[in-house]
C-alpha cells in the first residue's frame, strides 16, 4: 500500500468515526450542531481545528474519494462534506486535513450557563500535534442538538470585553464577585 492509499484508508476512517458536529444555524445565530448522537467525554474539535495527525498532513495536499467509500460514514456527516467539498463523477477530493480542519468549530461554540452547557475546553498537549485546547463533551449530546459552552470558565473578564456582544457576561460576572465578597 503506498502513501497516498494509506492516507486515503485513514481519511476514510475519520470521517466514520470522528466527525461528531457540523457548523450550522445555532440560538445565536450560528451555532456547532452534533450530526450524530456524541457520547459524554468525545472530543469533539481541537484549537486549533486540525484534528489530523502529522504523518497524514505532510504526504499530500488532498485525498479523491469515491462515494462509495464513505458508505460506513453517517450520511449526515456525506450530507455536509457535500456542502464543503467538491464532488465531480462520483469522487469527492477532500483536504488531508480533515472534515473541519479549515473552519475550525471552537470559534462557533455558543455560550450557555449551566446546567445548559453540554461541552467544555479541556488543555491538550499531544505529542504529535500541538494543540493548546480541545472541545470536550460534558455528557451524552443528541444528534441535532447545538453544543454550548460556559465562557465564564475560560475567559477572563478583559479577554470578555474584546468579544463583541460579550459585555452582559462581564458585567454579570462583576455582580457575582461583588455578592460573595459582601
Amino acid at each position: 500500500m503506498n502513501d497516498h492509499q494509506r492516507i486515503r484508508k485513514a481519511m476514510i476512517q475519520h470521517l466514520s468515526q470522528d466527525v461528531w458536529c457540523r457548523i450550522g444555524p445555532g440560538s445565536f445565530g450560528v451555532g456547532v450542531i452534533a450530526v450524530r448522537d456524541i457520547p459524554e467525554g468525545q472530543v469533539v474539535d481541537k484549537v486549533p481545528g486540525n484534528t489530523m495527525p502529522r504523518h497524514m498532513r505532510e504526504t499530500a495536499p488532498s485525498i479523491k474519494v469515491r462515494m462509495d467509500q464513505l458508505k460506513r460514514a453517517d450520511p449526515d456527516v456525506v450530507s455536509y462534506l457535500k456542502e464543503l467539498n467538491v464532488v465531480s463523477n462520483g469522487i469527492m477530493s477532500l483536504s488531508c486535513h480533515g472534515a473541519n480542519c479549515f473552519i475550525g468549530l471552537a470559534p462557533f461554540i455558543n455560550h450557555s450557563d449551566p446546567p445548559a452547557d453540554n461541552c467544555c475546553f479541556v488543555d491538550d498537549v499531544d505529542d504529535d500535534i500541538a494543540f493548546s485546547k480541545k472541545v470536550q463533551t460534558t455528557r451524552f449530546v443528541k444528534k441535532g442538538e447545538e453544543l454550548f459552552a460556559n465562557y465564564l470558565e475560560y475567559l477572563t473578564p478583559a479577554e470578555m470585553k474584546e468579544l463583541p456582544g460579550m459585555e452582559y457576561l462581564v458585567d454579570r460576572e462583576a455582580l457575582r464577585a461583588d455578592r460573595e465578597k459582601k
